[in-house]
């Protein structure tokens, strides 16, 4: 192999190393942003996300053999606990907003039990009109 080949393979690796951090930078960002209930941060950490995964997914298609590179396996693993620990935090927010959907549901419902907003009550105003 040459040098030339070497040190652009070097570069490629170093490149995805970089991103991978980043996305776990990120990730854990937003776990903070999850934890601190602070969403005005969304919109630029997905932004950000996105274009690492973008950036990983093209490098990762002209290069190849990082899989077996211990550097990389241990970024990767790092990658994944971050990963772990967002979902843990994203499925306690989704637990929270299915159970403030229920309660909203079980009060819609409930004002709908006097007849005031039921189809029957509108269906007769309507039909006086």
């Amino acid at each position: 192999m040459e040098l030339r080949e070497r040190t652009t393979m070097k570069g490629q690796f170093d490149a995805a190393i970089a991103i991978i951090r980043r996305i776990e930078v990120s990730i854990d960002a937003e776990s903070a942003v999850l934890r601190e209930q602070n969403t005005e941060q969304f919109a630029e950490l997905n932004k950000i996300k996105a274009h690492c995964l973008v950036d990983l997914t093209r490098l990762s298609r002209v290069a190849g053999g990082w899989q077996s590179n211990a550097e990389m396996q241990s970024q990767l693993s790092s990658l994944k606990l971050a990963l772990d620990r967002n979902k843990q935090i994203v499925e306690a927010h989704l637990s929270a907003a299915r159970e403030v959907s229920k309660i909203l549901t079980k009060l819609i419902k409930s004002s709908d039990y006097d007849g005031t907003y039921s189809m029957n009550s509108i269906l007769r105003s309507s039909a006086k009109r």
